[in-house]
């Protein structure tokens, strides 16, 4: 099966970041979310990923948002999962806590949520609540 041009960006943007080139990798998950044809849980997990970067960049309010943007793009779908446990990993690592646990909160209320994320969810929570 061959690649959509959006697919092929895509993964062009996943290999310029792992090659140490943050900046083509964020200017062509821009392309890839601009692009009317990609769907929607492609542009959540692109979101994902910029936020990933700027949050490395130290950017933390930037990557905050970008999280939130992810999940705009997919609301109830999977992606939207990992978006949410990203943003709660980072909250609880810069030690937000109560943001943490909202957002792990919401992360369990998805309808859409696998097994290991619903899993992983419930012990962030019972880290972060002290239990």
């Amino acid at each position: 099966m061959d690649e959509t041009p959006w697919e092929h960006l895509f993964v062009e943007a996943v290999g310029a970041n792992e090659a140490g080139d943050p900046e083509r990798a964020f200017r062509t998950f821009l392309t890839v979310i601009a692009l009317d044809e990609v769907p929607g849980y492609a542009k959540s997990l692109a979101s994902t990923n910029i936020a990933t970067m700027h949050l490395r960049s130290q950017r933390v309010d930037e990557a905050l948002e970008w999280y939130e943007r992810a999940v705009d793009f997919d609301p109830e779908g999977e992606s939207a999962a990992v978006a949410l446990g990203a943003k709660g990993m980072s909250l609880h690592r810069l030690e937000r806590l109560e943001e943490a646990v909202a957002t792990f909160e919401r992360m369990l209320a998805l309808p859409v949520l696998p097994e290991p994320q619903r899993l992983a969810a419930e012990q962030q929570l019972r880290v972060l609540r002290g239990e």
